[in-house]
């Protein structure tokens, strides 16, 4: 009996802490790590002069973007295509910490990329967008080409 109770006693002090162990307060907010939760990240900020160059006015006047997409210009090297609608690139000048980078194909991308023609270590220069969605990033490359090295 006396075994029983200190067993008893036991669990509740155990299921006790555990509680408050998962409890979170109200006023605990989580700084989001860079990244999100795909591990995509946006590259480069407006208000920083990193070598990313914005093609659209930010008014929503840029080529082929809907009109809260912001287009920005990178370059870097094409590490191959993940799957149909998704391909990985290494962005030239970023840390390798933080690269490579997937980027979605928009439609009209995705429908010629075959012709392109690009192979793993090519050379490319591309204008994407990026929509933020919570936490999570999405860069959808709206233009790639080979860059040729002279």
């Amino acid at each position: 009996m006396k075994n029983s109770i200190k067993v008893l006693v036991l669990l509740l002090a155990l299921a006790l802490i555990l509680a408050a162990g998962c409890a979170q307060s109200e006023d605990d907010t989580e700084t989001p790590e860079p990244g999100g939760e795909n591990g995509n990240e946006v590259i480069g900020d407006d208000n920083e002069d990193n070598g990313n160059e914005v093609v659209g006015d930010g008014n929503g006047n840029g080529e082929n973007e809907a009109p809260s997409d912001e287009v920005k210009q990178d370059s870097g090297t094409y590490l191959g295509q993940i799957d149909g609608h998704t391909i990985e690139i290494r962005i030239s000048g970023v840390p390798e910490e933080k690269d490579p980078r997937a980027f979605q194909l928009s439609g009209k991308v995705q429908e010629e990329f075959e012709s392109y023609g690009f192979e793993t270590g090519d050379q490319v220069k591309f204008k994407y967008t990026v929509q933020e969605h919570g936490q999570v990033s999405t860069m959808t490359i709206i233009e790639i080409e080979k860059i040729q090295n002279c």
